[in-house]
């Protein structure tokens, strides 16, 4: 073969490659799929859609009910409803990394369903008016508004879910889930409900109220290790938290009101729940008890307990082992303890506020017999014949340390984006110097610690930093003071690092 024909076999084989690239490269590159102006059917159009593509659903009203077995998809309703007459589920996903966004999903027996799915982000969605068979109180599959069954590390955050017949959003067996700023409201029989084997998710900063027959969230056996932070939750016919049979949660900074008759119930006979945090959270105003609790080795701590008007404020109906102090208790009845348990931190930590402690405050010290007042009561504050707080406090207490408004920005970025991590922190004795840390945790297991700075000196501490693994990180807070004082606001923040 002579120079001049390899020269031009060699033109062509490259011209070919180039093809081939081109080619490659627009079969791969996603593409945008308008309904109904591509396709008339949303099933259409995911039907020809392929991983990376974006589907947008235009206003108008559509008859159907879409699968999603296609993963890496973002499907965006502009005005669009999806209807479901009354039949079987409205949107179903069982797929990996699908976005979900904009829709109105309506009049079906489930409206919003995912099943073994992963990644996925259901946001900014009404689903409404789902109605399922059944009576009252029954446990049925249908009539929820959004569910997720055996589906993990999903974000389901601004969605409304409204007038539902069963449950506003139900978890079967699903678990590190984050599920943020929705508002469930006059769903049946709970607005949000974790069932068994539901591990490892985060409640956190929903609008819950209006449950006919049920809780605000129910938390069912076996479901531990979950976090619930930050909700308003009122208004429910029963109770605002119930944690049956399930262990090692955190209840923290939620605002419990008006529920008809418990604001946290803890456990009951026999179905006891143990090794749950119940901090900072203010509950007021229910027909039984405040916070009822059934279980061992609970911990009540910084909680505002008011307004209980027949039973208890704290009411600890069985258990062992159970700690309660740092609280604040203005109740018809303050306490009951029906166990061996221990009402105070001791000295100097203190007890508990009771707005029925008759006594004085002259003496100071562990035996309270040194002259001089120190906001502690000089004679302990009696339950019953069993149960006693040592060092009940006269003043309501302010704890000597506060972690508060942690937030990350932002909340889903990619490896190359860079994070900024911030917490306002304050101590009665000062902050220790570099005495602030941020615990990142994902799968799991802890994968750094920074320190977070404070360079203005106004209280507010940050950070910024890369990450390169994707996943769901967690944020873990702890500070100490000058005093050598430590406290940890566990998963106090999450954020997403995209792949």
């Amino acid at each position: 073969m002579s120079c001049e024909s390899k020269k031009r076999l060699g033109i062509a084989i490259g011209f070919a490659f180039t093809v081939l690239v081109l080619l490659l490269s627009g079969m791969a590159s996603a593409e945008r799929i308008d309904i109904p102006a591509d396709y008339s059917t949303i099933q259409s159009g995911l039907n020809h859609a392929r991983p990376g593509d974006i589907i947008c659903v235009h206003a108008g009203t559509y008859r159907e009910r879409p699968v999603i077995f296609t993963s890496n998809l973002t499907l965006i309703g502009e005005d669009a409803i999806i209807e479901g007459d009354g039949y079987d589920v409205c949107l179903y996903i069982n797929a990996k990394d699908v976005k979900i966004s904009g829709f109105v999903v309506q009049n079906g027996e489930r409206g919003i369903w995912l099943e073994d799915s992963t990644f996925c982000v259901i946001s900014n969605n009404t689903v409404f008016n789902n109605r399922g068979t059944g009576s009252p109180n029954t446990v049925i599959h249908e009539g929820h508004g959004i569910g997720l069954t055996s589906s993990s590390n999903c974000i389901i955050a601004n969605n409304t879910v409204l007038y539902n017949s069963a449950y506003g959003i139900a978890l079967f067996q699903a678990c590190n889930n984050v599920i943020r700023g929705n508002r469930c409201d006059l769903n049946r029989d709970y607005q949000i409900n974790l069932f068994t084997d539901s591990c490892n998710n985060t409640i956190t900063e929903n609008t819950l109220s209006g449950s006919v027959y049920g809780h605000g969230i129910y938390i069912f056996t076996r479901s531990n290790n979950n976090v619930i932070t930050k909700n308003v939750i009122f208004n429910n016919s029963n109770s605002g938290i119930n944690l049956l049979s399930t262990h090692n949660n955190l209840i923290s900074d939620n605002i419990v009101e008006s529920n008809r008759l418990r604001g946290l119930w803890i456990g009951s006979t026999p179905s006891t729940s143990n090794g749950n945090i119940i901090a900072n959270n203010t509950v007021t105003s229910h027909l039984l008890s405040g916070i009822e609790v059934s279980g061992d080795e609970n911990e009540i701590i910084n909680n505002t307990v008011t307004g209980s008007e027949d039973k208890y404020g704290i009411y600890i109906r069985e258990g062992v082992g159970n700690r309660i102090y740092h609280n604040h208790l203005n109740n018809r009845k303050n306490a009951y303890d029906g166990g061996s348990n221990i009402w105070d931190n001791g000295y100097p930590s203190g007890g508990n506020y009771w707005s029925d402690y008759p006594n004085p405050d002259i003496y100071s010290g562990h035996e309270q017999n040194e002259l001089g007042s120190d906001g502690v009561g000089d004679i302990p504050y009696i339950i019953d014949e069993n149960s006693s707080d040592n060092f009940p406090f006269i003043g309501i207490y302010i704890q000597p340390i506060s972690i508060s408004n942690v937030s990350v920005s932002p909340a889903k970025a990619s490896r190359s984006t860079q994070i900024a991590v911030c917490a306002d922190v304050s101590a009665i004795s000062g902050v220790a110097n570099g005495g602030v840390i941020a615990v990142f945790t994902r799968d799991g297991s802890v994968v750094e610690q920074i320190r977070l700075h404070d360079p203005n000196k106004d209280g507010r501490y940050c950070h910024y930093h890369y990450f390169t693994e994707p996943g769901i990180y967690h944020v873990a807070v702890i500070a100490a003071d000058r005093d050598g004082r430590e406290m940890a606001l566990e998963d106090a923040a999450t954020f997403e690092i995209l792949g």
